[in-house]
């Protein structure tokens, strides 16, 4: 029997969050907004995973 895990991840970073859409540059402020918020939910849920990992 295998034990069961439930986890609650934060949730990912949307662009319409960030008022971002097809015809935002790239380099805009926003874009980095969010690509900066995607680098640190990644490491979050990374973390949590590495945690999880070593319970098992």
């Amino acid at each position: 029997m295998s034990e069961r895990v439930v986890v609650h991840l934060p949730p990912m970073p949307q662009p319409k969050d960030f008022g971002l859409d097809a015809k935002t540059p790239a380099g805009s402020p926003a874009a980095d907004r969010y690509e900066k918020a995607l680098e640190v939910w990644e490491r979050v849920v990374d973390g949590i995973a590495r945690r999880i990992g070593k319970k098992r």
